[in-house]
């Protein structure tokens, strides 16, 4: 569920007035990647709108999940508008401090860092994944799903490294022999840039005996304008352009707001995709990071 309006800071209030907003786009966010149960790995479940939770479609199962459950607002306690109000502040400034976050989500010093620090790990997480920023345009499949392709492609290059490496053997023997013989060719253009400077040279010559002839007629150039600068010239300068000008203010302006909404869009669709932040240090810790 997309906004019409594009989400900055001076249209956050329009955007998501209610708490009721900020849900209903959580939950869009959280399950357009798919669904599946965290217990069972089901993906068949349906939405419960009393508790708002998702629970999953097998009998023996039944196991209910929140929209915030497994990302990185697991556990949290602090309303959906709060976070995506931190989310649009940081979209338009990155290097946002802590104590300039404070008082804009009217909440401590230590809340406020800890929320920060959560919007920052999920983008960071998503960087190391794929190894570049997110982008509004990339929200069809969810960071498992690509970790599992990639890690099967890793598999299937395994089994070809052998037989690549004799071919690089190969490859390598029949590159030192081109380059013995790209020596030679090399010498050869030498030896021609080296009779092409001589030729250079003289006509380095040529141009000096030239200049020495020039400031004669430089003296006339001078005394020309000298005579031209004496008449009367009216030149008219172009006006300031107001319209102009206020319709360049308006795209600039237009195209900041579209700018920050689609960093914010990308950093919402991270803080739903990425696990919780124990998982990501878990994982951290596994990787000896």
């Amino acid at each position: 569920m997309l906004p019409d309006l594009p989400c900055c800071v001076k249209t956050f209030d329009e955007v998501f007035p209610t708490e009721v907003s900020c849900e209903a786009f959580w939950d869009a966010e959280r399950w357009q990647i798919g669904y599946y149960c965290p217990r069972c790995y089901s993906a068949k479940g349906w939405w419960l709108p009393e508790r708002g939770m998702m629970q999953c479609a097998r009998q023996k199962c039944r196991y209910q999940v929140s929209s915030t459950a497994g990302t990185i607002l697991h556990k949290t306690k602090l309303p959906l508008r709060t976070w995506l109000r931190a989310m649009v502040h940081f979209a338009e400034k990155p290097l946002l401090t802590v104590r300039e976050l404070a008082p804009i989500l009217k909440v401590s010093v230590k809340t406020a860092g800890l929320v920060l620090r959560k919007i920052r790990m999920a983008w960071q997480y998503y960087k190391d994944e794929f190894g570049c920023e997110p982008s509004c345009g990339e929200r069809r499949t969810g960071l498992p799903e690509r970790r599992e392709q990639e890690q099967n492609q890793q598999e299937q290059q395994n089994h070809y490294n052998h037989e690549q490496q004799e071919q690089s053997l190969l490859l390598v023997r029949e590159g030192l022999i081109q380059q013995e013989q790209s020596v030679l060719l090399e010498q050869e253009e030498l030896k021609q840039q080296e009779q092409s400077l001589l030729l250079e040279r003289e006509g380095l010559i040529h141009q000096e005996q030239s200049l020495f002839l020039e400031p004669e007629g430089l003296i006339h150039q001078e005394q020309s304008l000298l005579l031209e600068q004496k008449g009367p010239t009216h030149q008219d300068e172009p006006g300031f352009n107001a319209g102009l000008f206020l319709e360049q203010a308006k795209q600039y302006v237009q195209r900041r707001k579209q700018a920050v909404s689609a960093r914010f869009f990308a950093c919402a669709f991270t803080c739903t995709a990425a696990p919780s932040m124990q998982r990501i240090w878990e994982e951290l810790a596994n990787r000896g990071l």
